[in-house]
């Protein structure tokens, strides 16, 4: 780390679960449970980097889309790491779930106001878990909120700029994207950070999030410290 610029917000794509439990002729609530583990070594990673801000997107509002199996699946796996990060709260991390949250159930709502509430004191790394978000949805979401505002006379259109709308979204208290990382080798956003990512590095890995370490992070951080990063200057 000796010398290196570290990334202040980092966003990952964590992909590959499905695929890490097929290629061990797993169920794949395995490779999300495996999945889970990495969450907790990444934000541990984050830490010993000195990342300041971590954005996991950890369900679509395209997931909705899949079995109901796998849907519920993945809902029972969120509940008990909801819980688990509730009674093992890390005092470093502030935890924020972003998302519209208009398919999920009371419970998980209300473990994710709670696991907020706990943490919202925390000042070493801000983590932004993405559940049930759509980057479209976020922008069109901020967009109704700002047309509602001016047609109640509480804003004006030429109030609206770029500080302003970035206000509106979910992840209004992060700074933009720096390094955006997906593994499991798809290159594609999958509308993930659209207005966050616009002048993000993107780094794909080939390796599957249930495989991913500290030596991925690591070289993640070290490609983009050879990334020239002119913001289109």
């Amino acid at each position: 780390m000796d010398g290196l610029k570290i990334p202040n917000h980092v966003a990952i794509v964590m992909d590959g679960n499905g695929r890490w439990a097929t290629s061990r002729h797993l169920p794949a609530g395995a490779g999300h449970l495996e999945g889970a583990k990495r969450v907790k070594d990444v934000i541990k990673y984050a830490q010993q980097f000195g990342i300041k801000y971590l954005t996991l997107f950890a369900f679509s509002t395209e997931n909705w889309k899949r079995s109901e199996k796998a849907v519920n699946s993945l809902m029972v796996l969120l509940d008990k790491k909801l819980r688990e990060a509730i009674q093992e709260m890390n005092r470093n991390v502030k935890i924020k779930i972003i998302g519209r949250k208009s398919k999920l159930s009371d419970k998980i709502i209300n473990l994710s106001k709670e696991l907020e509430e706990v943490t919202k004191d925390n000042k070493k790394l801000n983590l932004n878990i993405a559940i049930d978000y759509g980057s479209r949805e976020e922008i069109v979401n901020a967009t109704k909120q700002i047309v509602q505002k001016c047609l109640k006379n509480q804003m004006s259109i030429d109030d609206i700029d770029e500080n302003v709308f970035n206000s509106f979204l979910y992840t209004n208290e992060s700074p933009d994207v720096d390094l955006f990382i997906r593994t499991s080798g798809e290159h594609r956003v999958s509308n993930f950070l659209l207005w966050q990512s616009s002048y993000a590095e993107f780094i794909i890995l080939n390796t599957l999030w249930p495989d991913f370490s500290y030596s991925d992070l690591d070289y993640c951080i070290k490609e983009f410290n050879k990334r020239n990063r002119t913001f289109g200057g």
